[in-house]
């Protein structure tokens, strides 16, 4: 029979039937089905499967190139050095990664990169500073956001950022909260391919004063932000969450856990679940590991301790049992062994099984490698 003779009526009924991995599939074989499927078959992305290919990881405190820990089939696939994606004005150059969402990586030199295709887009120069903000900064905080289950196009935002040479001057005093409302955002549409400002109208109580934001300590890397049902959560200068809601244009701030205060950036981790927004907190000094879930539900914010893990007591136990073999199918890619040209790709020289990964584990995989890192 020829499909495209089918009733839509009959066609709808036909792929209605799919399972979810099916249907999503069926998008694929023409412009008429993939509208058919979006416009009247309901797609469940949340039951399709998902498999963890890969993540990049840094394993320095400062801005540098980043490794690629991976399945050795993933691994060939997509390069670690990220230099192989975007042209760098120099050979010694580096590219590091500013933000990343869903696959999509923001790099520092301004480009967007999707390793799995290997695609690439240059962000266009930045608009001109907004009228009544000298002095402030709209090229530090840059974030991108991108769910491919509700749009195929990417936003990338530049928020307003305190710097700590900043002058007060005329209506942005000492006193004056932060951040303002309406605060004025660069927001970049990879539909449109233009810039334009868009104003996030505070709802509540505000943060800290601007007075506060600029003597607040620099992080020592970019900061940490995550994007979870059009919602953007930013790790602020002056430790507070910015809740950016960029179906409504509007903000709240959510103050942090009180044990985190005075904490460095670099010790604070944003992340993401099914279930929402969760902080880590890694004590170097205490060798203590903590996780909050931020709970939103039933019209309230509240921070909920998960776990807290003495991580003294996890080296202990790890040097008594551990008795030094190697074992699981993960690699380590970075500059080292990213080579096209020496062939296929070491596996036994960092692997993890992510079958059988655990707290120990990982822990100390990443630790072996810091101290590689170091002794290179």
């Amino acid at each position: 029979m020829d499909m495209d003779r089918l009733p839509q009526d009959a066609l709808v009924a036909i792929l209605s039937r799919l399972a979810p991995r099916s249907l999503a599939a069926s998008r694929c074989v023409c412009k008429e089905w993939r509208a058919t499927v979006d416009a009247r078959c309901k797609l469940r992305a949340d039951l399709l499967p998902l498999s963890l290919g890969g993540i990049f990881v840094s394993l320095s405190h400062v801005p540098a190139a980043p490794a690629f820990f991976a399945r050795p089939s993933m691994a060939c696939k997509i390069a670690g050095k990220l230099e192989r994606y975007v042209e760098t004005e120099y050979p010694a150059d580096f590219v590091s990664i500013k933000n990343s969402c869903n696959g999509l990586l923001l790099l520092g030199s301004g480009h967007v990169v999707n390793p799995a295709t290997r695609q690439w887009a240059c962000l266009p120069p930045s608009p001109p500073m907004p009228n009544g903000l000298e002095g402030i900064c709209y090229d530090s905080d840059m974030y991108i956001v991108f769910d491919p289950t509700v749009s195929p196009y990417y936003e990338v935002l530049l928020l307003p950022y305190v710097p700590r040479d900043f002058h007060f001057k005329n209506n942005l005093l000492e006193e004056t909260a932060w951040p303002p409302s309406p605060c004025i955002i660069q927001v970049f549409s990879s539909r449109t391919g233009r810039w334009e400002q868009r104003s996030f109208i505070l709802e509540g109580e505000p943060a800290v004063t601007i007075a506060n934001v600029k003597s607040s300590s620099e992080p020592h890397t970019y900061r940490h932000a995550v994007y979870w049902r059009e919602t953007l959560y930013v790790h602020c200068k002056g430790d507070f969450l910015m809740r950016l809601n960029l179906s409504d244009d509007n903000y709240q701030v959510i103050k942090l856990p009180t044990v985190t205060a005075g904490d460095q950036y670099d010790q604070l981790y944003l992340g993401k679940s099914k279930n929402g927004v969760s902080l880590a907190r890694v004590n170097i000094y205490q060798c203590r590991l903590q996780i909050w879930f931020l709970n939103e539900f039933d019209h309230k914010t509240e921070w909920v301790l998960k776990n807290s893990m003495n991580l003294k007591a996890l080296s202990k136990h790890y040097s008594q049992n551990y008795d030094g073999r190697a074992t699981g199918n993960w690699i380590l890619q970075d500059d080292n062994n990213d080579d096209e040209s020496k062939g296929p790709i070491e596996e036994t020289s960092f692997d993890w099984n992510s079958d059988d990964d655990n707290a120990l584990n990982i822990f100390f995989f990443f630790r072996k490698i810091r101290n590689i890192v170091r002794q290179s």
